[in-house]
């Protein structure tokens, strides 16, 4: 399969399993508060890990080869992971669902930037002209001037930019561990980490809520694990861009099952961001042609 073509299944998977992972915890919030909705979050994602390694494994390979030798950076890129996890949550449990959605498209904005800083990538014209493009699309998002810029606002994107450094973080490792070998070290960092504050607002879950925090788990560690390959193959600026798929897997199911709607500056604000996230990529594909 061409590697193009391969990056964007990838991260269309990437897309389609985070949309869906932020109905589930906005049906979750109903019951249980962000940080307790994290941590099952968090161990459930380990456990659906470890059942996932033995079938990833390659040939005469122990399924757990060098899953525990765990470095110093996955503790970092945990630790940002919790924090944006918490802010996500706690957001979609305040904002339409869409809102948040539009409003994290601020991600791909610091992966470009922080690819460049952190790694050397080079960053064509075309994708800082998107970048820039984001920025603006943020702001119109935002609407300074016009309102107060919300708590909830704001919580996503500090989300952004913690999951943006995480990412990157994730990226550095990928260098030298399998993709699913990161999932697991980071679902068992990050359970370890949210323990401690979910245990604070503890809440025995209902049946349901246990269901739901194991599919919630198991499509973050889909997520994860398709990002991951797709860090490892193309840089972070290039993939970017397949971000914005997450706005239509998440605003259809809103509107079926809470009646939500994104407002017009959260409509036109993703509009702008796409446009020059759709710019960079025909660019990239004349350049790699």
């Amino acid at each position: 399969m061409p590697t193009p073509i391969r990056v964007a299944l990838l991260c269309l998977c990437t897309a389609a399993a985070g949309a869906l992972g932020n109905v589930v915890v906005r049906v979750m919030s109903a019951e249980l508060e962000a940080v307790e909705t994290a941590f099952f979050r968090n161990l459930f994602g380990f456990v659906s890990a470890a059942l996932l390694m033995p079938l990833v494994a390659a040939p005469g390979q122990s399924p757990l080869a060098g899953a525990f030798a765990i470095p110093a950076r996955m503790w970092l890129a945990a630790i940002l992971n919790v924090i944006s996890m918490f802010c996500f949550f706690t957001a979609v449990g305040l904002m339409a669902l869409g809102d948040v959605t539009a409003l994290s498209f601020a991600s791909p904005i610091w992966w470009t930037i922080g690819g460049a800083i952190l790694f050397g990538e080079i960053v064509h014209r075309s994708r800082w002209i998107a970048t820039f493009g984001g920025l603006i699309g943020v702001l119109v998002m935002l609407r300074p001037g016009l309102s107060a810029i919300s708590v909830p606002a704001l919580l996503v994107l500090t989300g952004t930019v913690a999951y943006a450094l995480s990412s990157l973080t994730v990226k550095a490792a990928s260098r030298h561990q399998t993709a699913l070998a990161i999932v697991l070290q980071l679902s068992l960092l990050m359970t370890l980490i949210s323990f401690g504050p979910a245990l604070a607002v503890w809440r025995w879950p209902s049946l349901e809520g246990w269901l739901l925090g194991a599919l919630l788990g198991t499509m973050a560690t889909l997520g994860w694990y398709t990002l991951t390959k797709a860090l490892a193959i193309e840089d972070a600026s290039s993939i970017a861009p397949y971000d914005f798929a997450r706005l239509p897997f998440t605003i259809v199911p809103a509107f079926f099952l809470f009646g939500e709607v994104p407002d017009l500056f959260a409509m036109v604000g993703s509009a702008i961001i796409f446009s020059a996230a759709l710019y960079a990529s025909r660019q990239e594909m004349r350049r790699e042609r």
